[in-house]
């Protein structure tokens, strides 16, 4: 048994990791998919894909999502006629002998995606406990401009004054740290995000949203009241006004939210999204 400590896949090494994934769906229903670069990690150079193969065949793939020193994201696939052979704690152990000393702080997350019964059964081996989901909704797109006194004002997350707007309300509606909104910052100046403010009938802004285009789907993020307007349906115009925005060429509306987020998930069921995926997190405390 050899376990490889990449961070960075070659082609063959790549469809070996397809292959394995397509047999282990084959074998459940599961659709989650791991990350197969190291690009959005905070250290490009670590390790945050782990190879097991024997006799030159890939049995085991571990590949660790690090957007931060503080988080990261695990997801693991073992080919089905191997599992119950300890393929994967060894695939898991290695990758904690090889990072220890880089994410001694770091809170980990195993990420499945409920359909796996074989992953529920590791995570019960390994003493995992569940934390929380996270539900992608969707609707289709309906244009309806009653009852809104919200209008939208872009805003340019590459230009200084407009990214310290969205800094200093993002800040103020999230009460995140400021390390958490300065990577939200950088997430609104991709080349196919759209920033708004939302604004009400006295020119004040009320809160902000965003919107990320993907082909004829549009994705919803950011979407937040300032405090002082909370709780008085500007929520649901923040939502409608965003549908509003997206021309014929869009067809439907997406987004994700945290089952920790009741009120969120309250807002948008009753905008009418439904459940279309869910990741759930379990956590290992090392």
């Amino acid at each position: 048994m050899v376990i490889k400590k990449l961070n960075k896949l070659n082609s063959k090494q790549i469809k070996n990791v397809l292959e394995l994934i397509a047999q282990c769906r084959a074998d459940e229903p599961t659709n989650i998919a791991p990350t197969l670069t190291n690009e959005g990690n905070f250290d490009p150079d670590l390790p945050c894909m782990f190879l097991c193969e024997e006799n030159g065949y890939l049995i085991s793939f571990v590949s660790i999502f690090m957007p931060s020193p503080y988080y990261g994201e695990v997801v693991g696939f073992t080919f089905p006629a191997a599992r119950n052979r300890g393929y994967f704690m060894k695939t898991w152990l290695a990758a904690l002998q090889t990072l220890g000393p880089h994410i001694e702080d770091m809170e980990i997350m195993f990420v499945t995606d409920g359909k796996s019964p074989s992953a529920l059964k590791t995570f019960e081996a390994l003493k995992m406990h569940y934390e929380y989901s996270e539900f992608v909704l969707a609707k289709d797109i309906v244009h309806n401009e009653k009852g809104l006194t919200l209008t939208a004002k872009p805003l340019d997350a590459n230009d200084p004054a407009d990214a310290n707007a969205i800094f200093m309300l993002h800040t103020n509606i999230f009460a995140d740290g400021k390390s958490e909104t300065l990577t939200f910052i950088d997430s609104t100046k991709q080349e196919c995000a759209q920033n708004f403010l939302a604004v009400g009938p006295d020119g004040k802004p009320v809160g902000l949203f965003h919107m990320a285009l993907d082909g004829d789907r549009v994705f919803l993020f950011g979407v937040g009241v300032l405090p002082e307007y909370q709780r008085k349906g500007y929520g649901k115009q923040i939502v409608q006004l965003a549908m509003n925005l997206c021309d014929e060429t869009f067809k439907s509306m997406g987004l994700q939210v945290s089952s920790l987020n009741e009120e969120a998930m309250r807002l948008y069921k009753s905008c009418g999204f439904q459940e279309v995926n869910r990741l759930d997190y379990y956590f290992d405390e090392m």
